[in-house]
């Protein structure tokens, strides 16, 4: 489609962070402890009891952890924050976990609340699963939907005081915000330029008399139409539950708010929520086949040196590439898979930072290997052998 939609501005470390220097709307910025941004704000705090290890993989839960898991956050004062300046034209729907201000149809934005919910349960999991400690949210966390990219962008530059390019089809804008925001990808200009395209060669096909000419510019429209829908499909997936994932993250404090969070594991965990949802809903799971071919293809020949990558994955840039995200991905779910009893200690040593202090690759590099060994030869050999071993669908 000659469009990517990798664009994330999620900034990590400190000196990279958009948001440092954003000046809030008044609203937003009147009641902060509203927000849970404080690490002992009041803030529910919940850890997995030890438990068999053979059910919590398939994905069991215990009966208290189960019910605190279903608990609906209650309504807050976000909600009406972001009422006051979305306006009456904005409606609200309420899931148990969320509060969605939307403008779109009702058909579309019911799909895409389906989703928020999945993305929870997934995140949930993962983190009981691996007993790493959850903190909830006083109060539903916050989506505004928008039904196309021009609304979006002026709500984003309302809000946030920022400008967004069209391929960034949902956003997740962290701390003093703390807010996902996206568009319906059926609206989006270069969507309507194919679609277009189609219907003119559907045209073109009707009015042809050469039956061959007729046939090939039926195929040519059909098949542009279905790329459409499969993008739009992709997009709309991996988009939101990429993003909220990041918001449940953070707001679960498996990320900690104003600290320097290493960029590879940020990414890294968000992008084991992209895959399609399964029977449990979007789950950490499912092969992330999209992520494994690039990795696949980009080091084919040659390993990735995963220590420098620890250290400084953008290479001194805020923004990781499209490999940088996919390495990221690589290396957690190794992570999860291999080391998954290490992975709480690593939290835990990331919130020990200082807030609003930056972290060097140095000292990166070396949380990492307090908690999952040494970066070697040995270490990667083990990395490369589980890649190598996973399940993969070649594209056709």
């Amino acid at each position: 489609m000659g469009q990517s939609l990798e664009w994330r501005p999620i900034m990590i470390r400190r000196g990279f962070c958009w948001l440092a220097s954003v000046c809030a709307v008044a609203a937003f910025v009147a009641v902060p402890a509203a927000r849970g941004q404080s690490e002992d704000s009041g803030a529910r705090a919940a850890e997995k009891p030890k438990g068999d290890a053979a059910s919590k993989k398939n994905g069991d839960e215990s009966k208290s952890d189960k019910k605190e898991h279903l608990k609906p956050f209650p309504s807050g004062p976000r909600e009406d924050e972001f009422k006051a300046v979305l306006g009456d034209k904005y409606k609200v729907r309420r899931t148990d976990h969320f509060c969605v201000l939307y403008d779109t149809e009702e058909d579309v934005v019911k799909e895409f609340i389906s989703r928020l919910e999945k993305t929870y349960g997934a995140v949930h999991r993962f983190a009981s699963q691996l007993d790493i400690k959850i903190r909830y949210p006083k109060e539903k966390l916050p989506v505004v939907f928008c039904h196309n990219f021009e609304e979006y962008k002026r709500r984003c530059k309302q809000i946030v005081g920022r400008e967004v390019p069209q391929e960034a089809a949902g956003l997740y804008w962290r701390e003093p915000f703390d807010f996902s925001i996206f568009y319906d990808m059926s609206e989006a200009q270069f969507i309507k330029e194919h679609a277009e395209r189609a219907r003119q060669l559907k045209e073109e096909a009707k009015n042809s008399k050469d039956p061959n000419d007729r046939k090939e510019k039926t195929r040519q429209a059909q098949f542009i139409l279905n790329k459409i829908d499969a993008f739009q499909q992709d997009q709309n997936r991996s988009v939101v539950q990429h993003e909220v994932a990041h918001q449940l993250l953070f707001n679960f404090r498996v990320h900690s708010p104003g600290k320097a969070n290493p960029q590879w594991f940020v990414e890294g965990l968000a992008t084991q929520f992209e895959p399609p949802p399964g029977k449990m809903g979007a789950g950490f799971n499912v092969i992330n086949q999209r992520r494994l071919r690039v990795v696949r293809e980009k080091y084919k020949k040659e390993l990735p040196d995963l220590r420098e990558f620890v250290g400084d994955p953008g290479k001194g840039q805020p923004m990781l590439t499209d490999e940088g995200y996919a390495l990221s991905w690589a290396i957690v779910n190794y992570l999860i898979k291999q080391k998954g009893k290490d992975l709480p200690k690593y939290v835990e040593t990331l919130k020990h930072r200082k807030v609003g202090a930056d972290a060097s690759a140095e000292q990166d590099i070396a949380d990492f290997e307090e908690c999952f060994g040494k970066i070697d030869e040995k270490f990667k050999k083990k990395w490369q052998a589980f890649i190598k071993e996973l399940p993969y669908r070649a594209q056709g």
